[in-house]
């Protein structure tokens, strides 16, 4: 087996190229997480529109529906939430009439 000898000068400059981009890709990886943890404390709210008949001759159904989401959104934001946001449910009441439900969703996307 054949041995290689090292120089002194290219194994330092090796050693040093090598502490430098461990020292850089560090700072960067530091600098990103720090600049991250400012948007991971601020997040806002997941808001979703529900427009369900709490009126008009359907409101049993409405309010089947309503107490289901609200199960659903307890359990959800009981385990972190989205991504860590908590999840909050805007109700509107269509008054069982479509023309009443595109308004009240109009609503809710503005």
């Amino acid at each position: 087996m054949r041995q290689y000898r090292r120089t002194g000068s290219v194994h330092e400059e090796n050693r040093m190229s090598g502490r430098r981009e461990f020292l850089g890709t560090s700072a960067a990886i530091a600098a990103s997480a720090a600049w991250s943890l400012p948007a991971l404390a601020a997040k806002a709210p997941i808001r979703v529109g529900a427009v369900l008949p709490f009126s008009g001759g359907l409101e049993l159904f409405g309010n089947q529906a309503k107490i289901g989401i609200d199960l659903a959104v307890a359990e959800i934001n009981a385990a972190g939430g989205i991504l860590g946001s908590k999840v909050e449910v805007l109700y509107q009441d269509n008054k069982t009439d479509p023309k009443t439900s595109v308004e009240r969703t109009t609503q809710l996307i503005q």
